[in-house]
């Protein structure tokens, strides 16, 4: 080791290291050593020694050094193991080239534009009339759920009206397939409840979200009509573009908040881990 290299954490059993700490409460070990070491760490685990990066301005420098790492695998993995998505011409280049054509510039200005609509829209919708009606709750579970539905309708329904008993359903569904989604990534489902109840959100998702439903009921954005573009030309059938939908739903959502950050994190410590 170097003076240059991160803080070595390597736990007080030999060989195992923190792996049983991060096998029962991932989120929980990463805050810990956050507050011990900072924003980049290494942590021996199971025998390997894994270097954890926590900052997110960090990322960008990270993940385009592809001269020394290249993700493009372990996405793949990741996307089948979490997502059940098999792309057969996967083409991320192109499909980050889609994501810069509308998220970017002007395009962005019209995002945001859209994302002050409907939070308006949403604030006002769900703001008791009566003061009898009001109801006590979270902050964490109040911006979550604002953030959410603003993010959905923003990137999946565009300028139409919202329609309240569909975002409803899609949040719901969304919140249980996101408590399962490390274990998933890991894959630690252990019961077969767990199992089963995975499967049936994801598939619920999958209809919900499936291009039909989308253009049928609420709507499309330009961002939306790209990416399925890209979709058809990499071989996905109507199946598998709801299931790639998916994957981006969970995408725009990570990192609205702190433990959301926490998991986007784990997509890192996690490829270590994988077969």
């Amino acid at each position: 080791r170097s003076k240059n290299d991160p803080p070595l954490d390597k736990g007080l059993i030999p060989w195992l290291g923190h792996a049983l700490e991060f096998g029962q409460d991932a989120a929980k070990f990463l805050s810990r050593m956050k507050r011990k070491h900072g924003d980049i760490f290494t942590v021996r685990a199971a025998g390997r020694y894994v270097t954890v990066l926590l900052d997110p301005h960090s990322y960008d420098p990270v993940i385009h050094n592809q001269d020394s790492l290249d993700f493009h695998r372990y996405a793949q993995v990741l996307m089948e193991r979490i997502f059940l998505l098999q792309l057969p011409n996967y083409q991320p280049d192109k499909e980050k080239a889609v994501m810069k054509q509308h998220f970017l510039g002007k395009n962005l200005s019209a995002l945001n534009s859209t994302v002050s609509k409907h939070m308006h829209n949403l604030l006002k919708t769900e703001m008791p009339q009566n003061q009898k009606d009001w109801k006590e709750d979270g902050l964490f579970n109040l911006s979550y759920s604002l953030l959410f539905k603003v993010g959905y309708l923003t990137l999946f329904a565009g300028e139409q009206s919202s329609d309240s008993s569909h975002l409803a359903v899609v949040y719901e569904e969304f919140k249980k397939f996101d408590g399962l989604l490390t274990k998933l990534a890991r894959g630690t489902l252990k019961s077969a409840d767990e199992k089963k109840t995975a499967q049936s959100v994801r598939q619920r998702l999958w209809r919900l979200l499936a291009p039909a439903a989308l253009t049928g009921g609420l709507g499309s954005t330009p961002w939306l009509d790209g990416y399925r573009q890209v979709l058809k030309e990499e071989g996905a059938d109507d199946e598998m573009q709801a299931r790639a939908l998916l994957l981006q739903l969970w995408a725009t959502q990570v990192g609205q908040t702190r433990e959301c950050s926490v998991r986007r994190n784990l997509m890192f410590f996690m490829r270590s881990f994988l077969p």
